[in-house]
């Protein structure tokens, strides 16, 4: 070949290199030869970041195989990699999570907040709880947050002879 348009007129999706045909980046020769196929997450044919990164954002090429970033996972038949939010499932280890969301982990293969902190109202944040919070389960939801405080009846709220001072952040002794 001598230009691109002597391969994409025969194969979609190919370039003329070193005056060969090659599929564009983002694809990959299929098995016959014959065509140029978009990459998906699990395709075993990349050597480049670049390969799977093109056809798919958010993705690279981890051991010839195109895998979604960490924080990401795929969707869309293998052709997306959506950011992880906290209630995510299919998480293996909590960097699957805090790439994504500060201060998550994977917790039963569930995204979910650390302990002393609730997740936002739309899932993409972990907010360090405060006194007066009423989303807490357990004592710890509220200590692990704020020292010398305890949850009653689903609310965050201060020790007795406990104050709450610096705009619900802190139980200070009375």
């Amino acid at each position: 070949c001598k230009t691109n348009l002597d391969c994409s007129a025969a194969v979609d999706n190919s370039v003329c290199s070193n005056k060969s045909c090659d599929c564009s980046g983002g694809y990959h020769v299929s098995s016959g030869n014959t065509s140029c196929n978009l990459r998906k997450i699990g395709d075993q044919t990349c050597t480049l970041s670049t390969d799977c990164s093109l056809a798919i954002g958010n993705s690279t090429c981890m051991n010839h195989t195109c895998s979604c970033l960490s924080g990401f996972y795929s969707t869309n038949l293998n052709q997306t990699c959506t950011l992880r939010k906290v209630g995510d499932s299919n998480c293996n280890v909590n960097s699957d999570c805090a790439s994504a969301v500060q201060n998550s982990k994977c917790l039963n293969q569930t995204c979910a907040c650390e302990g002393g902190f609730q997740v936002s109202s739309d899932n993409t944040s972990c907010i360090l709880r405060k006194i007066g919070d009423e989303t807490c389960t357990e004592v710890t939801d509220c200590s692990l947050a704020v020292a010398n405080s305890t949850c009653i009846n689903s609310t965050c709220t201060c020790l007795s002879g406990y104050r709450i001072t610096n705009q619900n952040t802190t139980c200070t002794l009375r």
